[in-house]
């Protein structure tokens, strides 16, 4: 069997600027929370059977104490951060296994379930889905490899020494030198890339590196600069590898099997109306239940009584106590399951799905072919999508370059020719604005 492991937070941070904005009927912001459920059922409908999920539920984490300058939440949309807490009750009450991290960072939860993962011997190959260079750190041969599921790219251990130039266990050390400005600290002075792959590759950690530069491997260039620079900030070397350096005993699960998706869990219709009301509609949820068979009510007093969350004894902080607590739910595995969690997850396109007015605009301006062709340009879905919107874009300025030169530069006035590409204009503006020429 082969285990999923992926970034919720990567996830979650990549489809909320890539997919458009979506608010249910309270106004909460829910695209992205859509969008990566429907990823994570795309990768079950495709055979993916173990599948744990790790969210940074609390952005801030131990680093920040071992280092002022470590990433926080600053800066953060709002819009964003509000949706931790719906994706991870969405997927738990889809029957996925999710780690909301507080004290430790999601990084480390994946870090921790591949190395436990990959000393089961019935994993064939642990799968850690995220391109985040720190989780390169955790490749092991082709055992554990990391997906790209953006690019539809593996990068097993070969890839990680073509893409970085040093070996997997080398990664914090590279890290360390070269710094890593998503997580807020800078590296070393005069320390590139290039630097510390020649360096490393030779010497995979700090400790091996000579202090003598003399003694360093003639194929390092500056081998003098970059030695001072090292030893003259030797502390700084070893604190910045050490917050790239992913944890390793974090709690995660007793045994792989727990990881295996058994279905959604039987207020799974409930929770998903109550979390994503514009996305799921009633006629969708009786549907679901009749091919169930139903489900027992649940008693519940409040929208945490019907989701499952999560233990704060689970965590061991005081920060998980806003968490809600966790309800017992038995799972099934059936084809009517799967199906009826097809219906939910599948949503249909955003201008039958949500009439709020962001929703509205966003699907105006994109039924649009100008303001279409922009979005494909600049978040172009396929080659396609941008092939289309150099099209219409270039018709446009085209049409817009016609009129402009035929009277400011050959200063034609004649009426005709000026109807004609007044006309003209005019037809094609009205031809793209009534959504005929538009990106779906």
């Amino acid at each position: 069997m082969d285990v999923h492991l992926i970034d919720g937070t990567y996830e979650l941070f990549r489809h909320f600027f890539a997919v458009p904005s979506t608010a249910d009927s309270d106004g909460q912001e829910i695209g992205a929370v859509r969008g990566v459920l429907t990823s994570v059922f795309s990768m079950i409908e495709h055979g993916a059977t173990h599948i744990g999920v790790a969210t940074d539920h609390v952005v801030e984490s131990f680093r920040n104490d071992l280092y002022p300058g470590y990433k926080t939440s600053e800066g953060v949309p709002a819009e964003l951060l509000s949706q931790f807490p719906i994706l991870e009750e969405a997927l738990e009450a889809m029957g996925v296994v999710v780690w909301p991290m507080v004290d430790y960072e999601a990084d480390d939860a994946l870090a921790s379930a591949a190395d436990k993962a990959a000393k089961d011997d019935g994993v064939r190959q642990v799968v850690i889905c995220t391109p985040d260079k720190d989780l390169g750190q955790c490749v092991v041969g082709t055992r554990v490899v990391q997906l790209d599921r953006r690019r539809d790219s593996i990068r097993d251990e070969s890839g990680v020494v073509a893409k970085f130039g040093v070996k997997p266990q080398s990664i914090p050390d590279y890290l360390a030198v070269v710094g890593d400005t998503a997580d807020g600290f800078p590296g070393l002075p005069g320390w590139g890339v290039k630097a510390a792959a020649l360096t490393l590759s030779q010497y995979p950690h700090l400790e091996g590196i000579p202090k003598d530069w003399r003694e360093w491997h003639p194929s390092i260039r500056k081998a003098r600069l970059l030695s001072e620079s090292l030893f003259n900030s030797w502390s700084e070397a070893l604190l910045f590898r050490t917050l790239a350096t992913l944890r390793l005993d974090v709690p995660i699960f007793e045994t792989v099997e727990d990881l295996r998706w058994k279905g959604p869990r039987p207020n799974f219709e409930i929770a998903l109306a109550s979390t994503l009301s514009c996305l799921a509609t009633s006629a969708q949820i009786r549907l679901a239940r009749q091919e169930r068979g139903g489900f027992e009510g649940t008693g519940a007093t409040s929208k945490y009584d019907m989701v499952p969350g999560f233990s704060s004894s689970q965590l061991g902080s005081e920060r998980a106590a806003k968490l809600p607590c966790t309800r017992g739910t038995t799972r099934t595995s059936t084809n009517a399951s799967r199906r009826s969690l097809r219906r939910l997850v599948t949503f249909p396109p955003l201008k039958n799905s949500c009439l709020t007015p962001s929703g509205l605009c966003l699907q105006r301006l994109k039924s649009c072919a100008f303001c279409g062709a922009c979005y494909s340009l600049f978040i172009p879905r396929t080659k396609e999508d941008k092939m289309r919107g150099f099209v219409w874009l270039g018709l446009g300025v085209l049409l817009f370059l016609a009129w402009a030169i035929s009277f400011f530069v050959f200063h034609v006035t004649g009426v005709l020719i000026h109807l004609l590409l007044v006309f003209a204009l005019i037809s094609f503006m009205i031809y793209v604005f009534t959504g005929k020429g538009g990106v779906e």
